[in-house]
């Protein structure tokens, strides 16, 4: 089976002409040697044969506009072209033509496709990584070391009898009369003590603070409007509410939770 043979069985298989002549009449023309791709000759085979390339082409791309697209720009850069081609059979150059650029088609549509699907792909793979860290997510540990280090580099910092001050009121939960009685001093110091402590910390968690307000609201161990402060003093609403986090973290970091 030669060439031209196996381009009729194409235009048989899909049912667009008969099997002989028709074929034949298109594909081979009258002249058997070659010939110049006149004006007038251009004009009978782009009329003869369009309609029926039209056909063909739609039927392996399925896409009508494209189809037209395909077949007409073939006939173009054949007309452009004329001076250069030597054949004996212009319907047959134009027809290999626009099968080769139905390929091309189909090639890019097979690339674009691809590429679709492998974008589809990871962006699946980029969703279910981000669920799974989500699902996993464990709100205490958030900002854990740096909070720590925070409030364990503040704590070091403050003056030794503060630092016993505070811890013996926020780890031992003594009340302020036995700290007094511990470290003989008066009451009203051990109030000064702890203030100060408090404003410390309050200064080194400054970015962290409302974080860690969302946090404990969502772990449901903390409400900050029925929250109590052990600081017996005049503190403005929002100093207290910072006061009872702090107070929160430090014993969370003193007792392992943090």
């Amino acid at each position: 089976m030669n060439k031209f043979q196996r381009e009729e069985q194409i235009y048989v298989n899909i049912g667009q002409i008969p099997r002989k002549a028709a074929f034949w009449d298109a594909m081979k023309g009258d002249d058997a040697h070659i010939r110049e791709l006149t004006e007038e000759e251009f004009g009978r085979i782009f009329s003869r044969c369009r309609p029926m390339y039209v056909k063909i082409a739609n039927s392996y791309i399925h896409d009508d506009g494209a189809a037209e697209d395909i077949v007409n720009e073939c006939f173009i850069r054949m007309w452009e072209r004329r001076s250069e081609l030597k054949t004996e059979n212009y319907e047959a150059y134009a027809f290999k033509s626009i099968v080769n650029r139905c390929l091309d088609h189909l090639r890019t549509l097979q690339t674009r496709t691809r590429i679709q699907k492998n974008m589809h792909e990871a962006g699946n793979r980029m969703q279910s990584y981000e669920i799974s860290s989500l699902s996993s997510l464990n709100p205490e540990s958030l900002f854990a070391d740096e909070i720590e280090d925070i409030v364990r580099r503040c704590i070091e910092g403050m003056p030794d009898i503060t630092r016993k001050v505070f811890l013996a009121s926020r780890i031992d939960e003594k009340t302020y009369g036995e700290i007094s009685e511990t470290y003989g001093i008066p009451v009203r110091q051990v109030t000064s003590h702890i203030q100060f402590a408090l404003r410390s910390l309050r200064g080194s968690l400054k970015d962290y603070l409302p974080v860690l307000l969302a946090l404990m609201m969502l772990q449901k161990s903390f409400d900050v409007s029925t929250g109590t402060s052990p600081v017996q003093t005049k503190e403005n609403p929002a100093n207290l509410q910072e006061n009872r986090m702090i107070d929160e973290v430090v014993k969370n970091l003193f007792h392992g939770s943090l």
